[in-house]
């Protein structure tokens, strides 16, 4: 649930008992989540079918009861259904470059930005969340890029590495875009072949894996956050080329894995190297019984910390393995396809699913790209045809909506399409018909929700409707990720009236299906809730000044109304001065804050004090701060602070000596 304040919501009426709050723990905030059951009749959906007795539900829609997935109870309800794996979307054919390579990757906007080469050139080109597509323009000439690697950081920079090996250059080149792009940088040379990995992480560090042509093994490279290259550095000597591979977990750390041995001794092997630059003590053999000898391709970390590699054997039989998080090997498993050339591209959605697109059996004549998704309690889905025209350039990115993207080459003709579009045109509703009564102060609407897969923008979308015989008013719920997420609706508007909440999920076949489920609905009284908070030190010492810093706060979701601040000041404390100054009215201090407006951000304020440095004893003495509002509150427990200070004496103990030295008196 996302919330980043305690929050308050009950509701109290005649002929109705009063109903705690539900708290639920979270870290690290405590949230107050409203009542249940009051004036929504079995709002939480924690009554199993009962509830169907108290809303309607649309004929055309699909609204069902479905299991919890949190911690609200046995039930909750899920509005739109997905179509089934892979719901591919409408196929675009682009002008421009014929993809005889192809990256893409999607940024945090929504942006969709793609390379591609063909002929000795890479061009550059972008998609927008709306559908359109630039003009391709060149990023690299003459250079014949290598199997390129794109890589989209936390700020939306774009990183691209490639190989170049077209006789005159063998060498690894790096630039990156941030409006315009940078200029080449060398960062290895003596190349031979693809890259072998690439990771970009949040601290600005580059790590490049490439295989060297000379020696034909592996290399690293790797580039300080300050922008400092290091020099290559061998992987590990005694390799045979086309054997390793490399990933780079968000901490620093390197993860490896290489072939040792040749021929039929030859096994899969997997080591780190930490962020300090130390290698792990043991090299880990993965499973490997089944007597034939493989070489990574592939190396996916997902995220909840498990490694997903993909393996093919001189067979040209692909395997996949994955080591849980708590560091054991899974058994691994054969794909029913054969890849060959580049590896398949591997990327996981928001439930943790892995994606693999790839164009299998090419050099058999069959010339198609398919699709296959993993889970970790089904395994490996058939393999899907996403189209049988495809020349053996490939790519797929996740969106942070939830959406896959493919891009390939059709016969020569750049296409494009998604996965997980809503498959038709629907609209979902769930409906309930309630009178607000006049007793209700500041009614309103509270309900948790889980948006998986919206995009901000498109014709699918969830709202929710209230409406009253001559007025209506209508909301739009945006995604706050895959979680859960309180929302708060006010229907002042509305108090005396019948009204109509209606919850609505519209769908459009053409855009990313949108599944929407609904908790903990209620209607209720809300008040503020004011928060007070005092900071110290816990001892002082006569004559010494100190600062005491005050926190007030509303985590209400409306307005507290003249908010009054009173700290009561100890004796024998002295007031200097302070930042936001009160009216003094002998040991008292008040401020008077006006208006506090929902979910506010804390007022802070410092007091400088003084302790008089004619105290002759020690002493504890109290610190003591309330905060009251002319609005109903419904939670008082908060609005006090209270401190215990002591006042200490430091003691000098004097140094004595004997003149008549040591034994004597």
């Amino acid at each position: 649930m996302a919330t980043d304040a305690p929050r308050s919501l009950a509701a109290e009426l005649p002929n109705f008992q009063s109903i705690p709050a539900t708290v639920v723990e979270t870290d690290p905030v405590i949230s107050y989540l409203p009542p249940a059951d009051n004036l929504v009749q079995a709002g939480g959906f924690e009554q199993d079918e009962m509830w169907w007795d108290h809303w309607q539900v649309s004929d055309a829609g699909v609204v069902t009861a479905t299991s919890d997935v949190w911690q609200t109870g046995a039930q909750a309800v899920r509005l739109g259904a997905a179509c089934s794996y892979p719901c591919l979307g409408a196929q675009e054919h682009l002008s421009g470059p014929r993809l005889e390579m192809v990256e893409i990757e999607a940024d945090s906007q929504g942006v969709l930005h793609m390379l591609v080469e063909e002929e000795g050139d890479m061009y550059y080109r972008y998609r927008t969340p709306d559908g359109i597509w630039s003009t391709p323009v060149v990023v690299v000439q003459d250079l014949n890029p290598y199997y390129p690697d794109l890589i989209i950081d936390e700020n939306d920079v774009l990183h691209l590495v490639f190989a170049s090996n077209n006789g005159a250059v063998e060498a690894v080149f790096y630039t990156s875009f941030d409006g315009s792009w940078a200029p080449l940088q060398e960062v290895g040379n003596d190349v031979e072949g693809r890259l072998r990995g690439f990771d970009v992480l949040a601290d600005g560090s580059i790590h490049i894996l490439y295989q060297n042509h000379t020696e034909h093994v592996p290399m690293y490279v790797q580039r300080l956050p300050d922008g400092q290259w290091l020099p290559p550095q061998r992987f590990m000597s005694a390799l045979t080329w086309d054997v390793a591979s490399m990933y780079v977990s968000e901490d620093g750390m390197r993860h490896f894995f290489y072939t040792k041995g040749s021929g039929p001794s030859q096994q899969l092997m997997y080591r780190t190297l930490d962020p300090a630059g130390v290698w792990s003590t043991g090299v880990e053999p993965l499973p490997n019984n089944w007597g034939d000898q493989q070489v990574p391709m592939l190396l996916l970390e997902s995220n909840n910390g498990e490694l997903h590699l993909i393996t093919i054997n001189h067979m040209l039989e692909v395997y996949h393995f994955w080591r849980r998080f708590d560091g054991v090997w899974q058994a691994p498993t054969q794909l029913e396809d054969v890849f060959w050339s580049r590896p398949p591209k591997l990327v996981e959605d928001k439930l943790g699913a892995i994606h693999a697109v790839y164009v299998p059996d090419w050099f058999n004549g069959s010339y198609s790209i398919a699709m296959q998704r993993w889970t970790r309690t089904q395994g490996w889905t058939p393999r899907i045809v996403v189209d049988n025209n495809a020349y053996p350039a490939s790519s797929a990115a996740m969106g942070k909506d939830g959406v896959l993207h493919i891009a390939w080459n059709d016969n020569n003709i750049p296409s494009y399409t998604t996965v997980a579009p809503a498959g038709v045109n629907r609209v979902n509703t769930l409906a309930h018909t309630l009178f607000i009564p006049t007793e209700v102060a500041s009614p309103t609407l509270a309900f948790t929700a889980l948006l998986a897969q919206d995009v901000i923008g498109d014709g699918t979308e969830f709202s929710v409707i209230v409406a009253s015989e001559n007025y209506s008013e209508t909301t739009t719920i945006q995604p706050a990720g895959n979680t859960w997420q309180h929302e708060w609706l006010d229907l002042a508007s509305f108090v005396g009236e019948g009204v109509t909440v209606t919850f609505q999920l519209t769908q459009q076949s053409t855009d990313p299906a949108l599944v929407v489920f609904l908790d903990q609905v209620s209607l209720g009284s809300a008040y503020p809730d004011l928060s007070a908070q005092l900071f110290m030190p816990p001892s002082v010492t006569p004559g010494e000044g100190f600062s005491v810093n005050i926190t007030v706060q509303n985590h209400g979701m409306i307005m507290a109304g003249q908010v009054v601040l009173t700290y009561t000041l100890p004796s024998p404390m002295t007031f200097i001065t302070a930042t936001v100054p009160p009216v003094q009215q002998g040991n008292t201090l008040v401020w008077n804050l006006s208006n506090l407006p929902a979910e506010s951000l804390p007022v802070e304020i410092t007091l400088e004090l003084m302790v008089p440095i004619s105290l002759t004893q020690g002493l504890a003495v109290n610190h003591n701060l309330v905060v009251t509002t002319t609005s109903a509150e419904g939670n008082l427990g908060n609005n006090l602070a209270a401190f215990e200070q002591f006042i200490v004496f430091r003691m000098f103990l004097p140094l004595l000596r004997s003149l008549a030295g040591p034994g004597v008196g």
